[in-house]
């Protein structure tokens, strides 16, 4: 709800098209979609190659090491997400991302190798989320939480069971 009320003071008229000031102001949704980026991001893992020896006590992993970085594990790691399993889009406040290490959520990757749409790429969700949930109702269909989603994925995870009903909101 606290979503849509969002949407409603941020996006009072959806028959224009929202400015960039307009979706900027979209904090919570934008923590919403961090949140889910988070426990489901759009690639299960990251491949890298070292291109010299990388420490990571107590292991050293020596230079042309092909590296596995799991998106998974690294975003659920208890040690760093208390409750990792729970959504919870207030992880993504700014006091509580400063208290986190800048590579503990890495869903476009991290560097000069991240995804060169990332920025855009978020804009993007952001209007077409904005724009269905302030015209449309969402609800899961046959399914009580996240977890219930079956997962499976070649290049990109995606969602092999989740159905969503929509019904029009009525103004």
């Amino acid at each position: 709800m606290q979503k849509h009320q969002e949407l409603v003071s941020v996006l009072p008229n959806m028959e224009n098209s929202p400015t960039q000031e307009e979706i900027n102001r979209l904090d919570y949704l934008e923590r919403v979609i961090k949140e889910t980026l988070r426990l489901v991001p759009t690639v299960p893992f990251i491949l890298r190659y070292a291109d010299e020896d990388i420490k990571c006590d107590p292991y050293v992993f020596p230079v042309s090491s092909n590296l596995v970085v799991p998106l998974m594990l690294l975003h659920r790691d208890p040690e760093v997400w208390p409750e990792p399993e729970k959504f919870d889009p207030d992880r993504f406040l700014p006091d509580e991302v400063a208290k986190r290490h800048r590579c503990s959520y890495i869903p476009f990757s991290f560097g000069a190798r991240n995804c060169i749409g990332l920025r855009f790429g978020m804009v993007e969700v952001k209007i077409m989320v904005a724009t269905i949930l302030r015209n449309f109702k969402v609800q899961t269909v046959g399914m009580k939480s996240w977890k219930d989603i079956q997962l499976g994925y070649m290049v990109m995870l995606k969602a092999k069971n989740s159905r969503l009903r929509f019904d029009k909101r009525k103004f």
